[in-house]
């Protein structure tokens, strides 16, 4: 038997030389110095020759294998070379088979391999990226390209396409649309889709091939007169519009997160407790958990909201149709537009540029404005120290913004007149033995219920430390300015007002739980 020194070092000779191994095996060396293996054998009569395959592929272990294997075919009276044969028609007529069945089948279209494309990425993308870019392919993508069969596509089949959005000069649109389509190519030679062995749109990319896009920056309001000013429309909206979507803007601007995340906002979400919101990484545009600490007027939102949607999934419902669907994309803009700000000046998305603008001017942490953006940090390290570390200055800083929203509408508004009034006796009433009283001066005669919620009144508060009065038009607002009175422990509360209970059942319980009452009475 040959060893695999004496294989490796067989010399070729003129023509072809057989080297014995015992039993009818050969290792044939060609004057080239090619080896092969191969057995010779006789059947009926005749000499027959067996390839076994070639050296090294086929080692001298393999080939004995082999060799016997065909020796026991021929004692059983089987021609070995014939049974080869006979196995390379049948792989052959079965290849040939499929190749006819392969012709007669309908070749896979483009959009057919989109569809496995978003099924495969369902599980690892973000609800909002699922749905642009299931939303990029049925509206732009498929109507043009979608019935072409992908293993047949070339540049030419969708340069066109990327053509007409160049010259419309909608450059981002190009952009995505081309990277979608090169993924789901991408997505085919990976998954040995027939046919697909290129991407044609990785001859569509680099320097001008198309203009140059060029990122636009979100409309937002910058300077702190336009802040105010909004912030002063949005009071009115709420008031005179509707109440649910003027909640929606305050939210918005109070947390500054994506427009989606707020408007899909669940009540499970919020852990009222640590007062924070605790976004889940499925509805994250990075898919990574975010948090968000609630101000004390954004608590106070989600108190004027309970009654509305507390028993609901989503804070903010829809408007029309069914509340178990969250409130339309288009709500939020539409009520910008209405509260007479243009495109050029704000839109939904501008609340993140707005408190990105004012943090970073009043000196506040670039990190922590950062994290709090939900801006995405490569460093995974990084991201998780800051994470757990940088939780308490994001919390005074959302404090501070929402402190600094509601200075900046008071000092616009010009409402709020606060000033000590040492002597001050309630003009209804009696205030009940130690306890603060709130008191409203009297509503002008014939005033209907309307006409009390828009006129300024004077509302006064009495405490331990002395009494002190609020010019406003609302319980609402009275109660909020009174919570930065030095009034000392609040253990009883007296309102009158006999045009206003609502405002002043909602003031009473709002106080209530603030100070831990005891007790509240309502004098009508």
């Amino acid at each position: 038997m040959l060893t695999e020194k004496e294989i490796r070092h067989a010399k070729p000779g003129d023509k072809n030389r057989l080297i014995a191994d015992g039993g009818g095996l050969f290792l044939l060396v060609s004057p080239a110095g090619g080896k092969s293996w191969q057995f010779r054998f006789r059947h009926a009569g005749k000499e027959l020759t067996l390839s076994l395959g070639r050296w090294p592929l086929v080692s001298a272990a393999e080939a004995r294998r082999k060799h016997l294997h065909a020796k026991l075919e021929l004692s059983e009276g089987s021609n070995p070379a014939a049974a080869k044969q006979v196995l390379k028609a049948e792989a052959k007529a079965q290849a040939e088979a499929e190749a006819v069945k392969a012709d007669e089948s309908p070749a896979l279209t483009f959009a057919d391999v989109a569809k496995q494309f978003l099924a495969w990425g369902k599980g690892a993308w973000s609800q909002d990226y699922l749905m642009d870019v299931s939303t990029k392919i049925t509206r732009h993508i498929n109507p043009r390209i979608g019935s072409l069969p992908i293993a047949e596509m070339t540049k030419a089949d969708i340069k066109p396409m990327l053509d007409a959005m160049d010259d419309a000069g909608k450059s981002a649109m190009l952009d995505k649309v081309r990277g979608i389509i090169s993924q789901v190519f991408n997505y085919a030679r990976r998954h040995d889709v027939p046919g697909v062995t290129s991407n044609p749109c990785d001859l569509l990319k680099g320097r001008g091939v198309f203009r140059p896009w060029r990122p636009k920056h979100m409309a937002a309001l910058t300077t702190e007169s336009d802040v105010a000013r909004l912030v002063i429309a949005i009071d009115a909206y709420t008031a005179e519009k509707s109440l649910q979507t003027g909640l929606a803007l305050k939210f918005n601007a109070l947390t500054f997160v994506r427009p989606t995340e707020a408007r899909e906002a669940e009540w499970a979400e919020f852990d009222l407790m640590a007062c924070q919101w605790n976004i889940p990484p499925g509805r994250m545009k990075m898919t990574r958990p975010h948090i968000v600490p609630l101000a004390r007027q954004t608590l106070e939102i989600l108190e004027r909201l309970r009654p509305i949607s507390g028993h609901l999934q989503y804070l903010f419902p829809a408007l029309q149709g069914s509340p178990d669907r969250p409130m339309s994309d288009g709500t939020v803009l539409r009520a910008i537009r209405v509260m007479g700000f243009s495109k050029n000046e704000m839109c939904a998305h501008g609340f993140r540029g707005m408190a990105s603008t004012m943090l970073n001017k009043h000196g506040w942490n670039r990190d922590w404005i950062e994290l709090q953006l939900a801006h995405s940090d490569r460093d995974a390290v990084r991201s998780a120290y800051n994470h757990t570390d940088f939780m308490e200055g994001r919390r005074k800083m959302m404090q501070w913004w929402a402190d600094f929203l509601s200075k900046l509408r008071n000092e616009a508004a010009g409402e709020v007149e606060r000033e000590a009034l040492p002597d001050a006796r309630p003009e209804h009433g009696e205030p009940l033995p130690g306890a603060p009283a709130f008191v409203s001066s009297p509503a002008p005669s014939g005033s209907s219920k309307t006409a009390s919620r828009t006129a300024t009144r004077n509302y006064s508060v009495r405490g331990k430390f002395g009494a002190y009065i609020f010019r406003t038009r609302s319980y609402w607002y009275a109660t909020r300015q009174a919570r930065k009175c030095p009034v000392g422990t609040m253990s009883m509360l007296a309102v009158s007002d006999t045009h206003d209970f609502q405002s002043c059942s909602f003031a009473l319980g709002h106080l209530s739980r603030a100070y831990t009452a005891f007790a509240a009475k309502a004098v009508l």
